[in-house]
């Protein structure tokens, strides 16, 4: 147990390895129970790699410089520690934090010069929007890449997060914040800027469904080039078959994999969290894995009865491929379609049923749509209504 305040919930742990020291330095966050705002930063030092740590105590007042300084979210997630060789400050420690003060909500960072031992305000800035729980990594020019999400969890699609960029290792902002260019929902997100053969390459993972409703399908959206930070690939796909998704946090395990730690379960995100592991190569190349498709359909079907149609989707490494089937039935007198959703459950099976038909020979069109990881796949079929 890294932190124990008994009915107190200690959360929103934001992580970071000092290199040079080697220490581990863990800030997170108090909430008492039964009390709205929190109970100020706390910091814990790890020697051992994390084994143990000191004792769960405040950071200091002091640490803040903010006037009615009230609430404050570390996180959560990884903080950085400067390394490229443009940063005007190396070996800095950087920590994103959000607010709330007067009415309106902030995100500042804090950032330490001599490891961990004296802190001072980065960035600090308010704004209309609600911005929560932020996220931070340094591209090899030495800029930072700072993302916070909105707390409206009914914010439309697209425009739940919020982006900017620091020139001076996080002491200040390049200019207001703006709206990222990311389709996902208001949640929070974790960065990650590759190192060795994929530097240049940065990461964001976040559940991809775009339903304001959900969080579902942890994915991981890639950026590079000229547009580092402001244009992003389609998503990846963490898994194969399709689960719930919420908070997540990014880690390079060597040159060429990327780790996620994320919240998931089977019908909702509240049940586990997981660590999976993803070759790098798979999510910039978009490698995919192929599919096969099957259907089943009565025939010759007698005149009157109700069509129904098993379909079946199998992929090599899940046993409940992600999704969706497209099923279209031509013949006398008829173009029906419908769209049938892949779930976590089914196995790869629905079962589509599309109404009763009179005499004739139809024509049944099927499509899996595929996933960032799973290959489409397409088959067709005809039947003898009697």
């Amino acid at each position: 147990v890294v932190a124990d305040r008994g009915t107190d919930t200690v959360g929103n742990p934001a992580p970071v390895v000092d290199t040079v020291t080697g220490e581990v330095l863990l800030f997170s966050v108090d909430r008492p129970v039964g009390v709205t705002t929190l109970h100020g930063l706390h910091l814990q030092r790890s020697v051992d790699d994390g084994l143990s740590f000191t004792p769960y105590e405040r950071a200091g007042q002091d640490l803040f410089g903010l006037p009615h300084w009230s609430g404050g979210l570390t996180g959560p997630g990884h903080a950085v520690q400067l390394h490229a060789a443009t940063s005007p400050h190396p070996g800095r420690i950087v920590v994103p934090v959000g607010y709330y003060r007067d009415g309106r909500y902030g995100a500042y960072g804090i950032v330490s010069d001599d490891h961990g031992q004296h802190w001072s305000i980065g960035w600090n800035d308010q704004g209309d929007d609600q911005r929560i729980e932020g996220t931070v990594a340094e591209l090899p020019d030495g800029r930072l890449w700072i993302s916070y999400h909105d707390r409206d969890p009914g914010t439309p699609v697209g425009t739940g997060r919020i982006v900017d960029w620091s020139g001076d290792g996080g002491s200040s902002l390049n200019a207001p914040f703006r709206r990222a260019a990311l389709p996902v929902v208001a949640v929070q997100g974790s960065s990650l800027a590759l190192a060795g053969s994929y530097a240049g390459t940065l990461l964001f993972s976040s559940p991809a469904r775009r339903d304001v409703a959900t969080r579902h399908q942890m994915a991981l959206f890639a950026s590079r080039g000229a547009g580092v930070g402001a244009t992003w690939s389609a998503p990846y796909d963490v898994q194969l078959d399709s689960r719930p998704g919420s908070y997540s946090d990014l880690v390079q395990v060597d040159d060429a994999t990327v780790g996620v730690l994320y919240e998931t379960g089977q019908t909702s995100w509240h049940e586990r969290i997981d660590f999976r592991s993803l070759r790098i190569a798979d999510i910039v190349d978009r490698m995919q894995v192929k599919s096969a498709l099957s259907v089943a359909a009565p025939s010759p079907l007698r005149a009157g009865t109700t069509l129904r149609l098993t379909l079946r989707v199998q992929a090599p490494g899940t046993s409940s491929p992600a999704g969706e089937l497209r099923v279209r039935l031509r013949g006398p007198g008829l173009d029906r379609a419908q769209t049938l959703p892949l779930y976590g459950d089914s196995a790869g099976r629905r079962v589509a049923a599309l109404g009763t038909l009179r005499k004739g020979t139809y024509r049944i069109e099927v499509r899996y749509l595929g996933t960032s990881r799973i290959a489409a796949a397409s088959t067709t079929k005809t039947i003898t209504v009697r």
